[in-house]
């Protein structure tokens, strides 16, 4: 029976156990209770997860001397974390979607989504994308907290089914700065307090606009975000071109020193940027994927000398994944440029060491709605370099890491 049918099945059949009353009095516990009825089987509901726990080894090596790291960006030396063994979950979520039809063409849709975290201790659920949204022949309008439109439409190739949050994640090195710890600089995020608009898909294409505001905006700083993107498939032939903004999210600053940084300057302004060209193509058992990206990180305002003004840098990767019978083989590299920098007055600035590059190995076994999996992945960092594709380990600037998984898969 499909998930849909048995959730509204097991809705109706708690309504209709003995001793369930909404109202007081049994007439009018009886009308709301046919009310309910009524507008639960008109809804389509869908319950639905992926779970994908894993046994991770890491391994560090290589962390930087103070004296080796040469770049301005870099934060200080330290040292390489311990061999250790994890028990991670990635992404592990489930969630539950409605869609009603409303008539004249409109259908509202919902959503909620939870991270499942499987550790004992801490929050085991966390929110994910959850919204409310109205689709009809003008295309669809969301409001809620969402995956940004350029993190939706490029490195779309998923990596055996586990990249999302995994080891393996091509994000780790493509939509992020080389330097600091701070998330403020990642391109790869889900923004609360966001309404999303997608036109009708007309001959293969498609645009969307994503727009978050700033709930907490001062009146000297406006940390918003837009995100747009364009998607075109053609048989089996995807293209997807993304931008994103993010205004006064001071994405340098808070990964800089804290000598070079802007953050509590009131007359300090950011506007950090990325654009990602995505290209895809699928024949037979074999995917291949390709991605292009430039980001920069600008300040602007009345800036003291020798304060951070602005990075760039470019970064790819290529993956591939190719089928033979129930297993699946996949492999990626993504790797990110040095790129160039700016201090306030100064005449130069050093991003020497931060280039950092990532190459990733898994095979899966597949079962109906599940699979075995191991995956190997190597992340290494320039001497200035702090790219991070742990779940939860702190890797110094320079260090290299190394980690084997081994894991289950299950979808319903």
């Amino acid at each position: 029976m499909h998930n849909k049918s048995k959730v509204a099945l097991a809705l109706l059949s708690l309504l209709a156990m003995p001793g369930v009353a909404f109202a007081e009095g049994e007439e009018q516990a009886a009308a709301d209770k046919s009310k309910l009825k009524g507008i639960l089987s008109s809804v389509e509901w869908e319950f639905y997860g992926h779970l994908y726990p894993e046994l991770v080894r890491i391994s560090q090596s290589g962390a930087s001397a103070a004296t080796d790291i040469t770049s301005n960006l870099a934060g200080p030396a330290g040292t390489n974390g311990t061999n250790h063994y994890e028990v991670n979950t990635s992404n592990s979520r489930i969630g539950l979607r409605a869609q009603r039809t409303l008539g004249s063409g409109l259908t509202a849709i919902a959503q909620l989504e939870y991270k499942i975290q499987h550790e004992a201790t801490g929050t085991n659920l966390t929110a994910r994308d959850s919204f409310l949204g109205l689709r009809g022949g003008f295309g669809t309008v969301k409001l809620g907290a969402m995956d940004t439109v350029y993190k939706n439409v490029g490195d779309t190739l998923s990596f055996l089914g586990v990249s999302s949050g995994n080891i393996v994640s091509n994000s780790n090195i493509l939509s992020k700065a080389g330097f600091g710890t701070s998330s403020s600089s990642s391109f790869h995020l889900r923004q609360p307090n966001s309404i999303v608009y997608q036109t009708p898909r007309i001959a293969g294409g498609q645009i969307q606009v994503q727009y978050s505001p700033d709930e907490s905006q001062s009146s000297t700083k406006k940390a918003n975000l837009w995100s747009f993107g364009a998607t075109y498939a053609i048989g089996d032939l995807y293209f997807g071109l993304g931008h994103e903004i993010h205004n006064d999210f001071f994405g340098g600053s808070r990964n800089v020193p804290t000598a070079l940084s802007n953050t509590a300057n009131t007359n300090a302004a950011s506007k950090d940027t990325a654009t990602r060209g995505t290209i895809g193509y699928k024949f037979g058992g074999t995917q291949v994927e390709g991605n292009y990206s430039q980001i920069k990180y600008d300040e602007s305002g009345t800036l003291a000398n020798g304060k951070f003004q602005n990075y760039k840098h470019n970064t790819w990767s290529i993956g591939a994944t190719q089928r033979f019978g129930p297993v699946r083989v996949s492999a990626a590299y993504a790797s990110s440029g040095a790129g160039s920098c700016a201090l306030v007055n100064v005449a130069s600035c050093s991003t020497s060491g931060l280039k950092g590059n990532q190459f990733s190995l898994g095979a899966a076994y597949d079962f109906p709605e599940a699979s075995v999996f191991v995956l190997a992945t190597r992340l290494t960092n320039g001497a200035s370099a702090q790219y991070n594709n742990t779940e939860s380990t702190a890797v110094a600037p320079g260090a290299d890491v190394s980690q084997i998984a081994v894991g289950i898969s299950f979808r319903f």
